[in-house]
This record gives structure tokens, sequence and C-alpha cells, in this order.
């Protein structure tokens, strides 16, 4: 067992090794010795990954963004989904990706992809995350692709999931905030439609020292399109609000609006309209009424996640549905033919 004051000795330790690299901005040629920090404290935490039993298949990309790309790789010999950094030769591109190590490392939630560990190579300024590889598609691709298959009790699972990994977040110590929740980043497995919440590098653990972060328009929190205050529950919130929309109804929230239009709102804290459809849809009524509460333009008006669990939970009930029965899966044919979608 490990002492009490261990544990606060390691803590300490990697809050050092974390803030550190916030002090070195701007001091690039300490890369090296920072990346050899940092796996040192993976090696000590013991997410360090041997790259000996790593295997990145470049020709098997999963996704490109401005951190470098996604690859199917094997792990020990078994399939996994690798994000492999862009090289690290500047301070703040080491920051970005060890601002999301920072979070993941620690977190374990099925309802979360797993985080297997990460493989670093100071010399050569890489980092490597390595991920279990979801087989499936992304929220986004199966609303938009395969809504006629989806019953009203597999769509409110997948919003009950999306609220459990809230609540497994947002209880930690300190509290994780997301940041950039939308359906591009929330994972559906093909066979099970078991949701899987990913892509943690906005996260930000909420200490005195969190920084303001970004997100995208259509999803994240006026407070955060503004980038006027540090990251805090509310704003993941607030983005589940708008994925609710979209789960039940469909539809893409603020189409048509321009990028103005959605600022002009944020800075005069208005509600921003959401069309719901002139036939109403199954769960229509109850997420309007969960909407309202939960896009307040005010943050502290917004409830809690505990709150929204609940209320979710609690449709189930109204409509005579056991919330624990075994959810009915669409025809396996239909998936399989969308499973080919291109991310």
């Amino acid at each position: 067992a490990v002492s009490s004051h261990a544990a606060q000795s390691s803590v300490a330790e990697s809050f050092l090794y974390f803030n550190s690299i916030q002090a070195a901005a701007g001091r690039d040629h300490l890369v090296p010795q920072l990346l050899a920090a940092v796996k040192d404290l993976g090696r000590r935490e013991h997410w360090l990954l041997n790259s000996k039993y790593l295997e990145v298949f470049e020709d098997s990309q999963l996704g490109q963004g401005s951190f470098g790309a996604v690859f199917v790789g094997r792990l020990h010999g078994s399939v996994v989904a690798i994000k492999a950094s862009s090289k690290l030769d500047k301070v703040a591109s080491v920051q970005s990706f060890c601002e999301e190590l920072r979070v993941l490392r620690h977190i374990r939630h099925p309802d979360i992809v797993n985080f297997y560990g990460a493989c670093i190579d100071p010399d050569r300024m890489d980092l490597l995350l390595v991920f279990e590889l979801v087989k499936g598609l992304n929220l986004s691709q199966v609303i938009n692709h395969t809504s006629n298959l989806l019953t009203a009790k597999i769509r409110r699972e997948m919003l009950l999931s999306i609220c459990r990994a809230f609540r497994y977040l947002h209880q930690q110590q300190p509290v994780i905030v997301h940041g950039d929740l939308k359906p591009d980043n929330v994972l559906v497995e093909t066979k099970t439609c078991q949701v899987k919440l990913a892509d943690f590098g906005l996260s930000r653990l909420m200490t005195p020292m969190s920084r303001a972060m970004g997100g995208t328009m259509r999803w994240c929190a006026p407070e955060v399109l503004l980038a006027a205050t540090a990251p805090s529950p509310s704003s993941d919130i607030f983005s589940i609000g708008r994925c609710a929309f979209f789960v039940i109804t469909g539809l893409t929230p603020l189409t048509g609006m321009h990028r103005d239009m959605v600022l002009k709102y944020a800075e005069s804290k208005e509600l921003v309209p959401l069309d719901w459809p002139e036939a109403a849809v199954a769960w229509q009524k109850e997420c309007c009424e969960l909407c309202n509460q939960i896009l307040s333009p005010e943050a502290e008006e917004r409830p809690g996640i505990e709150a929204v669990l609940a209320e979710v939970w609690h449709w189930a009930a109204e409509e005579g549905v056991d919330p624990l029965s075994p959810r009915v899966m669409p025809n396996q044919g239909a998936w399989l033919k969308v499973e080919k979608i291109q991310p």
C-alpha cells in the first residue's frame, strides 16, 4: 500500500513537472529537458510505454489536426489508436500535449476512451499517446447517417452515457473540465452503441492557475466563445445541452447562423434560439425543458451534472420504460454499411 504522504508527494511532483512547462514558455531550447522530465514522471507513475512494443501503421490514418495525426497501431500485438504529435520543437507545442496528458493519465471510466500510456523520445522531440481503438463512428456520423435506425431509447441511452462521463470528470479533485464536447469528439461502438467520450486536447484541471480555453463555436458556451473566463464545469454543461438537442432531434444547432450573430448573442448574454422540429419527435418536450435550463447564457444559472443526469434518467420513468432493460440494437447490416464512412 502507498502511504498518504507518498501519494501527496507524487501529486506534488506531477504538478511541479507540468507547471515547469508553463514557466518555460518562450524558451524552446529547453524542450528536450522538459520532455525528459515528463518521461521520468511517466516511468514513476507507470504510464510510460516501451516503444519496442508499439507499432504505428502510418498508412492507416484515422484523423489529422494541428496537433499531428491519429493512426491505427498495435501495442503488445493488440490493435490501438495512436495520437502522434507533430515535431515538438516549441514549448507551446509541448504544453498543449502535456495538458492533455496531465488529465488522461489518471482517468478511468467505461464511457471514456481508455488511455493506455505514452511513448516519449526527448532526443527526437516526439510524443505518442496510445488509446483503445473504438470500432465505430463518431456521434455526428451516427446521427447524420443512421438516424432512422436509432430508437428513442438508444438516443436517451447515448445522452445518459455522455452525462455519466461528465459526472465522473466533474467529481474529480481537482475537477476536470473537458472543454470541447461536440459530436465529433464522442465515439459510438458499432456493435453495441456504447458511447465513449474522446479528445481531451482542450481539457483542463480546474485549479487557480487554469487558463481560458478555446472551443467549437456551435457547441461551446458563450463565456468560452468569448475567452472571458477560466474553464468551469458549467461550460461543459452548456455543451451537453447543445449535444442533447442534436441527439434527440437529429438537427445541427445554429444552422445558417453566422459567427458574428453568435458572438452578438454571447456578448449580450441572450439565449440563442434553437429550431425545434414542428412535428415533435420522442423526448422533444423533455429535451426542450432541459435545454432551457442548461443553455442559459449565465454560467451560474446552469444546473450541475448530477441534476442533468437525474433529469435525463427521469425521462424513461415518465414514459413507462424500464431504464435498466437492455437497449434494442439497430439492424446490424445497416450499421455495417455506414461503418465505412471516412472520418
